[in-house]
Formats: structure tokens, C-alpha cells, sequence
């Protein structure tokens, strides 16, 4: 059998791996724009492109107008503005391609250099893939988490061979400060590196463990950390970019009521597959070091602790975690697979093992990725975006009747409305949360659990008009029944996409004599329920 054999004989190429992840690649890197957070993004690429200015002071809100804030994504920003300027959603989803294939082929050149093992590097890419699926999205991390991968695989390779690469970090985090926040992590990268080697010399002298690399390539890694340290200060904020972390971290509002920023563990993640791939890993990560206890470095294990530590902080850190820890643990177990040799076929075990990856990667294509235990799929494929995360017929509507005024808007509506209609209309709030501070996101999310507590919000800013989102309909289905009969709202619009009710005040007196609707489609579904509920109560 000619076939059989060629199989046998023929290593698959680099090509051939590429090929099987392509449809995944696709499935997860063409998709449409499913970021509110997009749109603010590319407002401030326009206001850099013609303005000529990076915005130091808030812009786009009337509650935290000319409050400090700091545009860590600058560079990106306008990168992505001027992309999109010139080729539209097109050129916004060959961004997303590009930056999630470079990410996967560093992630899989890392894997497949520290086990020797293209197979395995195939199923580590994969695990990143499924994992990290849900946060490739047109935002700058996925920038940073591109530099990230670069940064692991040139600290890898210079820790054996002393590649000369190692003088571009510098510069990839001069770039990276100026695109996102969480470049700090670079920092911390370079750190582990520096002194876990440092430490393995001591640890080869003093208790005989494995070997140390020269002290020349260790003063290099010291070199490297300040000179990216430095890097870090060439942004328009100086400094000031080290103590954003620190400030964050003192808003419990924010970081306790925004999905990203939950943990593993939040009871909201439950049943999410990243934050279970995550923890699965953190396990497996934690015993690969115990197996390969006596070849183990210092500076992976400090990798691996440093990493646990920011992914523990919260679930938007699954793809960072999982690009740093996938080729670390597969290092790890290297030695114990070696010693697990496959069945007679030569290639062949590799041959099978693509020919599964190809149909997963068919898979993604047909049905999408699941992301939740339930059965729930991301699939997203295509050009453009969605009415979920663009209501444009919502905001045709408020700008086809000339609705104007204070809004008080649902936060992740605040960054398309900002793209829309911004600067002739201010929203309340956006995404941009450290702008408008603790307390305040505190009151915006303490409006929708109580009556009074939008009521007091009323009387501080005098609403004109309401936006609330279709999707979050009916958890906000309380604050809806509200507004439906508390005789100060009146609902003029309801549609897929979203609500807009308006103060029945004389200034809307025309629009609601013609636009009010006597049923709001969310109240109506509140009552059915009841009325349910209330027969299920009685006695048979």
C-alpha cells in the first residue's frame, strides 16, 4: 500500500499543521465585531487622525466630562481607526485574522521548540484556541497578546542558544505601553526570566540543581528588564502608567460587577468552558513541575506562579495565562512522554493525530465553538457586526426624530452611541469604567436593583430620554416595569436592538402623542410569568 506507506515514512510539514488549524484560525479570527468597547476604541482613533490630539480628559460623558483619562490604547487606536477608515468592517476583520494567527504561530513555534514535538504544540494550540476564542475581539489586548507570545518564545530560545532577538524587546514594549495597559505584564515576563535564572545558578551551586546558563546571558535579561522598564516610561503619561494598576485595584464596584473582571470561580462563570480550560490547566501546569521536579527552571516555575496569580485575579486573563503556561507544562512533560513511545507506524500516530485537528477545524466552521456547558456556541463567523453590539436602527431612530438631551443609557449601549452620535450628543456612561470612578459606577448599577435609587439619580442629572439594550431585556425586567407605570416614561420604541423611553415633559409632548406604544413587550412577558406562576401556586 503505496499510501500506507508514504504516511509512515513522510514527517507532516509546518504547512500541514497550518492547514489544520486554518479553519479554527478562521472560525474564531473572522468573526463580526462583538465588542461594545470596539466602538469607543475607534472614536478615539478619529479624534487622534483629525484632531491631532491624544485625549487626556474625558470626551464623550456629560457625568465625568473633562475628568482625567489616561488612553493607554492610543497607538492601537489609531491604527485601528485608520484601518477601518480606509477598509471598513473588511479591514477590521483582517486585522483580527492577523493578529490571531501571528499569536497562534508564536504560541505554536514556542510549544513545538521546548518539547521538540509539533503534535504537541498542534493540541496546545488548540487548547489556546478554544480557550481564548471568546477574547479575540476587536480590542488591544489582542495586541498585547500577540507581543506576550512573541516575548515567551525569544526569552525561551535566548535562554538556550542566546538568540540575538532578544534586543527587540525594547522596542515591542515601547510599542505595546502605547497600545495597551497590561503591557506591565511584559515587565513582569522579562522579570521572571532575569531572576529565575539568576536564582538557578545559585540553585546549580549551592543544592545542585540543573544547569545555569552564563552569567553573560544573565546579565542580558537583567539589561533587557530595565531597558523594557524604561521603554515603559516613553508614553504621553510618564509614569503614571505604573500606578494604574494599583488604582484599579482599590475600585470594588468595578472590578466586582464587570464580567471580565470576575474570577474563575465567580458563580456567573459557571458552566463557561475557558474559566473551566483554565483551571484544568492550572492543575496540569502544577503537575507537570512535580514531575519534572529534579529538570525543572527556576524562571518557569516563577512563570507559572506569576501567571496563576494575575489569572486568579480574574477570567480575562485565560489567553495571557494559557500562552505563557501551555508550553511550559508540555516542556515539563517532555520527559515523561519520551519514555511513552506510540505504536509502530512511524508517522503515522502524527498523520491521525492531524486528520483529528482537521476535523475540529471543520467543526468550528460548521458549528462554531462551545463556550459553555450547556451547549452554547460562539459562532460569529462574517463581516460587520451585530444588532446586539451595533443597534443602528435604535440610534436611527433617535436621530430620525431628533431625540436630544441627557441620557441615561445602559453602559455597554454608551460606546456605540458614542460612535454614533458623538460629539452633537453626550452619553452617561461607556465602558471606559476608571474614567467615571468607583462611586459612580456604584450609583449606575445601584438605579437598576431599586426605584429610589434611579429616582436619586434622576434628580442629580435630570434625564431627557432612556437606551436600554434588547439583550439584557429581561434581566432588567424590573427596571423596565418601573419606568412602564411610574406615569414620569413613556416607551416610543422597541425592537430587537433595544428601548427609548422618553420624560413626558412638554419638550417630548409631540413625539409621545405620536410614537407611544400601549404595550411594552417586556412588562407583557413579566405578567404572563406571574400569572404562571400564581396558577402553578394553586391548589389542585
Amino acid at each position: 500500500m503505496p499510501a500506507m506507506v508514504f504516511f509512515a515514512k513522510q514527517r507532516p510539514s509546518v504547512v500541514m499543521y497550518a492547514a489544520a488549524l486554518a479553519g479554527l484560525l478562521f472560525g474564531v479570527g473572522v468573526t463580526r465585531v462583538t465588542a461594545y468597547d470596539a466602538w469607543w476604541h475607534l472614536t478615539t482613533g478619529w479624534v487622534i487622525a483629525n484632531l491631532h490630539i491624544i485625549p487626556r480628559f474625558d470626551l464623550f460623558s456629560y457625568s465625568a466630562f473633562g475628568a482625567p483619562w489616561i488612553t493607554y490604547e492610543w497607538l492601537f487606536e489609531l491604527i485601528q481607526w485608520l484601518i477601518y477608515d480606509h477598509a471598513g468592517f473588511y479591514g477590521l476583520a483582517a486585522m483580527k485574522l492577523v493578529l490571531a494567527c501571528a499569536c497562534t504561530w508564536l504560541l505554536f513555534r514556542t510549544a513545538s521548540y521546548l518539547t521538540r514535538s509539533r503534535s504537541a504544540a498542534l493540541w496546545g494550540t488548540i487548547v489556546f484556541l478554544w480557550a481564548a476564542a471568546p477574547r479575540i475581539m476587536d480590542r488591544p489586548f489582542l495586541l498585547g497578546m500577540c507581543i506576550l507570545a512573541a516575548y515567551c518564545l525569544i526569552l525561551h530560545k535566548f535562554v538556550r542558544t542566546g538568540t540575538k532577538w532578544i534586543w527587540t524587546m525594547p522596542f515591542l514594549q515601547l510599542i505595546w505601553i502605547n497600545s495597551h495597559g497590561g503591557a506591565l505584564l511584559g515587565l513582569q515576563v522579562v522579570f521572571c526570566f532575569a531572576l529565575g535564572e539568576s536564582i538557578q545558578a545559585l540553585a546549580e551551586k549551592r543544592l545542585g540543581a540543573g544547569p545555569a546558563i552564563p552569567a553573560e546571558r544573565r546579565r542580558i535579561l537583567w539589561v533587557t528588564w530595565l531597558l523594557c522598564a524604561g521603554a515603559c516610561v516613553i508614553n504621553p503619561w510618564g509614569f503614571e502608567v505604573f500606578t494604574f494598576p494599583f488604582e484599579l485595584a482599590k475600585m470594588s464596584s468595578i472590578l466586582g460587577n464587570t464580567e471580565e473582571w470576575l474570577s474563575l470561580v465567580h458563580p456567573r462563570m459557571g458552566g463557561f468552558i475557558p474559566p473551566i480550560i483554565a483551571l484544568a490547566w492550572l492543575a496540569i501546569g502544577a503537575l507537570s513541575f512535580i514531575s519534572n521536579a529534579r529538570n525543572a527552571r527556576a524562571s518557569h516555575l516563577m512563570l507559572f506562579v506569576m501567571s496563576s496569580l494575575l489569572l486568579l485575579k480574574g477570567h480575562r486573563f485565560v489567553p495571557e495565562f494559557l500562552i505563557v503556561n501551555v508550553p511550559l507544562a508540555m516542556a515539563n512533560f517532555t520527559p515523561l512522554a519520551q519514555r511513552i513511545k506510540p505504536a509502530r507506524g512511524g508517522e503515522l500516530y502524527a498523520w491521525a493525530q492531524l486528520a483529528l485537528a482537521f476535523a475540529i477545524s471543520s467543526l468550528t466552521l460548521a458549528f462554531g465553538i462551545p463556550v459553555t456547558v450547556k451547549g452554547e456556541m460562539m459562532r460569529q463567523v462574517g463581516i460587520g457586526t451585530t444588532a446586539e453590539f451595533a443597534p443602528a436602527r435604535m440610534v436611527d431612530f433617535l436621530e430620525r426624530n431628533n431625540i436630544h438631551g441627557r441620557v441615561f443609557n445602559d453602559e455597554g449601549l454608551g460606546e456605540y452611541l458614542i460612535f454614533r452620535r458623538w460629539p452633537n450628543e453626550l452619553v452617561f456612561i461607556d465602558g471606559r469604567t476608571p474614567v467615571f470612578g468607583d462611586k459612580l459606577i456604584g450609583e449606575y448599577l445601584d438605579a437598576f436593583r431599586n426605584s429610589r435609587n434611579f429616582e436619586a439619580l434622576d434628580r442629580k442629572y435630570q434625564f431627557d430620554y432612556i437606551v436600554l439594550p434588547w439583550f439584557r431585556a429581561w434581566e432588567q425586567r424590573f427596571f423596565h416595569n418601573y419606568l412602564w407605570k411610574s406615569g414620569t416614561w413613556r416607551l416610543v420604541y422597541a425592537g430587537n436592538d433595544g428601548f427609548v423611553y422618553l420624560r413626558d415633559t412638554p419638550k417630548f409632548k409631540e413625539l409621545i402623542a405620536r410614537l407611544a406604544l400601549k404595550e411594552n413587550p417586556v412588562v407583557t412577558a413579566m405578567e404572563k410569568e406571574q400569572k404562571v406562576k400564581a396558577e402553578e401556586r394553586k391548589p389542585q
